[in-house]
C-alpha cells in the first residue's frame, strides 16, 4: 500500500513538473493582452488613448478624427477606412499599421494615413486609394508626409493608387525625408500619377 501511494505521489509530482516545464516554455505572445475590437472610428479613437495599445477593427469607418500620436498596432483586419481627414499625427517607435485600404469620395489635402514618423514603423497588407490634391499643401506622400530624426520604414505590400498632385514635394510613398531613415520595402508599388516639385 506504501507502496502504491509512493508511486502516485511520485507520478504526480512527475506531471507538476511537467506542467511547469511547458508553462515556462510558451513564448511571451501567448500571454499579450488581446487586442481591443472596434467597430467604429470612435472606438479606435477611445483605444487610442494608450498610445501602445493593440486594435482591430471589427467593420468599415471612417476617420473623421486624427489620431494625434500612435504607438501600437492598427490591424484593419481586411475593413476599408473612409478617409475624411489623416489617420495619425505621429507615428512613434513600435507602431504597426495593416491589412486595411482606404478611400475617399474625392481627393483631400492631407496625407490619408500619416504625417510623421520617428523610431521604427512597419506598413504591411495597406491598399491607399486616396487622392491629395492642392498647391501649398507641403510635402505630400500617400502613406507618410515626412520622417522625423533616426527612423526605420518597413513595407510590405502595399500599394498606392491614389494620385498626388501639389507644388512642392511630392512621392506615392513617403513625400519626404528628415534626420537619417533606412528603409525595407518588399513588394511596396505605387500606381498613382504624381505632380509636384
Amino acid at each position: 500500500m506504501k507502496q502504491t501511494a509512493k508511486k502516485s505521489l511520485a507520478l504526480i509530482m512527475a506531471v507538476c513538473i511537467m506542467l511547469t516545464t511547458a508553462i515556462i516554455a510558451m513564448p511571451l505572445s501567448v500571454f499579450a493582452a488581446e487586442a481591443t475590437k472596434c467597430a467604429t472610428w470612435a472606438e479606435v479613437v477611445a483605444a487610442a488613448n494608450d498610445p501602445t495599445a493593440s486594435i482591430k477593427l471589427t467593420n468599415h469607418v471612417t476617420a473623421n478624427e486624427t489620431i494625434a500620436s500612435f504607438a501600437g498596432t492598427f490591424d484593419g483586419n481586411g475593413y476599408t477606412v473612409t478617409v475624411e481627414t489623416t489617420m495619425f499625427t505621429a507615428l512613434a517607435d513600435g507602431a504597426v499599421l495593416k491589412n486595411f485600404q482606404t478611400t475617399a469620395p474625392a481627393a483631400i489635402t492631407v496625407a490619408p494615413i500619416a504625417v510623421t514618423a520617428s523610431g521604427s514603423v512597419e506598413f504591411a497588407n495597406i491598399i491607399n486609394n486616396v487622392s491629395i490634391s492642392g498647391n501649398g499643401i507641403g510635402q505630400m506622400g500617400a502613406f507618410l508626409t515626412t520622417t522625423a530624426g533616426t527612423t526605420t520604414v518597413k513595407m510590405t505590400s502595399c500599394v498606392n493608387n491614389g494620385d498626388i498632385q501639389t507644388n512642392n514635394q511630392a512621392s506615392g510613398i513617403i513625400g519626404n525625408t528628415e534626420g537619417t531613415i533606412t528603409v525595407n520595402f518588399t513588394d511596396v508599388v505605387n500606381n498613382g500619377n504624381i505632380t509636384g516639385n
